[in-house]
């Protein structure tokens, strides 16, 4: 199984997925948007308070999809695992509409971390990354 690294520009608010194309590096933007309800469920994961947001949306054959995320107001950082974004705090776990399950396995603090920023000159669109990947 294959995963990208994606990307949250938190001050442009974009989601960008690193991928190579024909042994380029690009950074694709994204334009996925996630309208989450926050629910009053809790539970607790790894030592934090989590509570439960729920994610719907409907498929081109008429079904609802529905995505399931847990994450901590104690870590107020709009981020989570592959590209699931956009809740007030560290998302700490996912179960996709098709039942992929995603979770931290441990939280790290570091006192200081470098950022790459990514060179914008890479950035393409998702139409510009199918024309050029052939999919």
């Amino acid at each position: 199984l294959f995963f990208n690294d994606f990307i949250y520009s938190i001050n442009e608010n974009i989601l960008y997925e690193q991928r190579s194309i024909k042994k380029k590096e690009y950074l694709i933007k994204l334009k996925k948007k996630y309208k989450w309800k926050i629910t009053q469920e809790q539970k607790t994961i790894l030592g934090y308070t989590c509570t439960k947001a729920i994610h719907s949306s409907i498929a081109p054959n008429g079904n609802e999809n529905i995505t399931e995320a847990w994450f901590t107001f104690s870590i107020p950082v709009s981020a989570g695992p592959d590209n699931y974004i956009g809740l007030p705090g560290l998302i700490l776990a996912v179960k996709t509409w098709y039942n992929r399950y995603l979770y931290a396995r441990n939280i790290k603090f570091k006192d200081e971390i470098q950022i790459k920023h990514p060179d914008k000159n890479i950035i393409i669109t998702k139409e510009k990354a199918r024309e050029l990947d052939g999919w």
